[in-house]
């Protein structure tokens, strides 16, 4: 019976050992890298094709889906990435919200995003520094 006890103490443990300031979103650079992937997938599926002469009928349709597939897959990987870049969702981007516990409790702190020829207001400067 202790050692029941004992279990949900260590999983009770590991439920609060959660780190939730950092941020699951992937990085500015993993996500124009992911795009530039994806282009490579599309040049794939160009290789692909692109001498397609000199085989079979029943390979050439082989090839052909696998080169849409290709290209449906750089395409994903270009718009998914283009769009969250384009939304903030991304480390430290707009649409990334921290959060931080205080006594317990979970508050959201929001991140705003300074657009270009946007100045700091003196409140968002002293939140800089600290």
């Amino acid at each position: 019976m202790n050692e029941n006890n004992g279990q949900t103490d260590k999983k009770e443990k590991k439920e609060k050992k959660v780190n939730t300031k950092e941020s699951r979103l992937p990085s500015r650079t993993g996500l124009v890298f992911r795009a530039i992937a994806g282009g490579y997938v599309i040049y794939l599926a160009y290789a692909i094709v692109k001498d397609l002469s000199h085989v079979s009928q029943k390979e050439y349709i082989i090839f052909v889906v696998f080169a849409a597939l290709f290209v449906i897959g750089g395409l994903t990987f270009i718009a998914t990435s283009l769009k969250a870049l384009k939304e903030g969702r991304y480390q430290n981007g707009i649409a990334d919200v921290h959060k931080e516990e205080v006594s317990g409790e979970q508050t959201e702190i929001p991140r705003k995003r300074i657009e270009f020829g946007e100045t700091l207001e003196e409140d968002q400067k002293d939140q800089l520094d600290h």
